[in-house]
């Protein structure tokens, strides 16, 4: 058995033979991760000598070689924000591998978080666009594209979300106190839009779910609706909804105002036509509104549309989110009151 004894009585000690060539060797083996090779290879380029740098990262001078041959598929690696990987691993569908990877690169700074099988779904819908006969994407297969690329479903705020955050306070404390000034409550409005499955009834509505609208996708069963209401809570706009053809005979509910597009999308002519109709209202009630928007294409009004009632406004993203009643339950009990009259 192995003796507990720690007595300094060393004759017994088993005398270790000296490390062999292959154990010594061993120690230049260690593992480096694409940003630490692409490091390795400008040390060298930049004239340190080969040995010294071979020291600091453990490897063998061979190793370097290595290292140069693969030099681009290095570069390439970092771009795609493939720098921690320490292998390369090819996809068995490296074109859909790299545009999925575009896409999720898009979607994240938008703040949107992208679960496992959202990125599922999205794998399907452009494998079907790359010409797979077979555009059914396994778990296996997104577990292996998370991998890859390092993507940690439990790290969902950006670094760009963590400044829109400070960016929003700063605002808030700053810059909105002074905008405001003159406005009460009840004249400080803001507007969004939101997507309507007019075609689907709730028990059919988890097909879609997870479906992104692209390229005027689902345009034959969505509306878009254009909500507008004030920071008391006491008056709202009527609803404008934007389908994707003009209608034939007036259907449209009283109260609620059409626009059309091939999209089904809010345009920024729709949305300033929206607007100078507001415009002259509240000229003819000599009233003056603060509109609060999100700085989306749509939304942008320059100074040669001439709205002389309505000053539009672009809050940081998280700001308007914290200030008015749209994003406290009113979109979502609009969407619960909608379905229950489904």
């Amino acid at each position: 058995g192995i003796s507990d004894d720690c007595s300094d009585d060393v004759a017994n000690d088993t005398i270790l033979p000296p490390p062999s060539r292959v154990a010594r060797r061993g120690a230049f083996n260690k593992s480096l991760s694409v940003s630490e090779k692409l490091a390795v290879l400008a040390e060298v380029e930049s004239g340190r000598k080969l040995a010294d740098v071979c020291r600091e990262y453990g490897i063998a001078s061979s190793t370097v070689s290595t290292f140069k041959n693969h030099k681009d598929a290095y570069v390439i690696a970092a771009q795609e924000g493939r720098c921690k990987v320490k292998r390369l691993r090819r996809s068995n569908k490296d074109d859909l591998n790299r545009a999925l990877l575009r896409w999720y690169h898009q979607t994240r700074p938008l703040g949107s978080a992208v679960s496992g099988p959202v990125l599922q779904s999205k794998a399907e819908e452009l494998a079907k666009r790359l010409g797979y006969k077979d555009s059914t994407v396994s778990y296996g297969w997104i577990y292996r594209f998370k991998k890859r690329h390092s993507i940690n479903m439990r790290d969902q705020q950006p670094k760009e979300a963590q400044q829109d955050l400070a960016d929003a306070d700063a605002w808030l404390t700053t810059s909105w106190p002074q905008i405001r000034t003159g406005y009460s409550a009840w004249d400080v409005f803001s507007a969004v839009e939101i997507g309507v499955l007019f075609r689907v009834l709730p028990g059919d509505a988890h097909q879609f779910r997870g479906s992104v609208c692209e390229q005027g996708q689902l345009a034959n069963e969505r509306l878009t609706v254009f909500l507008c209401t004030n920071m008391a809570g006491d008056e709202k706009r009527p609803l404008l909804a934007v389908g994707c053809a003009p209608l034939s005979k007036p259907t449209v509910a009283s109260g609620v105002r059409y626009g059309f597009n091939e999209r089904s999308w809010m345009t920024r002519e729709i949305f300033v036509e929206e607007l100078k109709r507001w415009d002259r209202e509240l000229n003819a009630r000599k009233r003056k509104v603060l509109l609060l928007v999100d700085r989306c294409p749509c939304h942008l009004v320059d100074r040669k549309v001439g709205l002389r009632n309505i000053e539009v406004i672009y809050p940081p993203p998280d700001a308007g989110r914290r200030l008015l009643p749209l994003d406290h339950g009113v979109v979502q009990v609009f969407k619960r009151r909608y379905r229950k009259i489904l």
